[in-house]
């Protein structure tokens, strides 16, 4: 397909004791001193997992949604503080107009409500949807990250590693416990998996 890998890549250590490991920025790849008690194969594939994410450079696609999200929430608040300013404008106009003021303080500050309530709400809506895409994307990128373990070889280990997790009775906690939440569910990585060909199964 074309993918490569940077010759330069970078590892790093966190000290945690959950079995983990993550790609971030174009080259670098952090994993957790408890990925170490994990067999050796496993070990390699969590890494080849991680090559493949590099490889189909996820990290700058996550970076272009969020910071897409970003610049749309800074428009989003900027016409929210300019309805406010407006409003309190028409009021202190009103303040001086006598009646007819009084009428337009009533008005500007109806306006005032139902632009600030509507803004809101495109907040939320949309806010709601960057979220979604940016979790969507990450469940794909796993599936792909997953499948390039596989044509390295550690199709079986992805699964086996994955079927540990499942059973380790540990949970994440942190950002740990963030990533793990933008992943599809182990088992059906490794359905997938199998469907491509691992022919990983489960101990009974």
């Amino acid at each position: 397909e074309g993918l490569s890998i940077p010759d330069d890549i970078g590892f790093f250590m966190n000290d945690s004791e959950e079995q983990n490991a993550f790609a971030t920025g174009r080259k670098t790849i952090c994993v957790t001193k408890g990925l170490l008690n994990l067999p050796e194969d496993q070990i390699i594939a969590a890494l080849c997992h991680e090559f493949g994410h590099i490889a189909h450079h996820d990290t700058d696609g996550i970076l272009v949604i969020t910071v897409g999200n970003m610049i749309a929430t800074a428009i989003i608040t900027i016409i929210k503080i300019a309805a406010i300013i407006f409003g309190l404008m028409l009021n202190i106009v009103g303040m001086v107009g006598g009646q007819e003021g009084a009428a337009g303080r009533v008005a500007g500050s109806l306006a005032q409500m139902i632009t600030v309530a509507f803004v809101g709400w495109v907040m939320k809506g949309w806010t709601a949807f960057g979220r979604f895409l940016v979790m969507n994307s990450m469940r794909k990128q796993e599936y792909r990250a997953d499948e390039f373990a596989f044509n390295c070889g550690y199709g079986n280990s992805i699964c086996a590693m994955l079927d540990s997790f499942g059973s380790s009775g540990t949970e994440s906690t942190g950002l740990f416990a963030q990533l793990a939440s933008s992943h599809p569910d182990n088992d059906s990585r490794i359905a997938a998996l199998q469907n491509l060909g691992a022919s990983y199964q489960a101990e009974v």
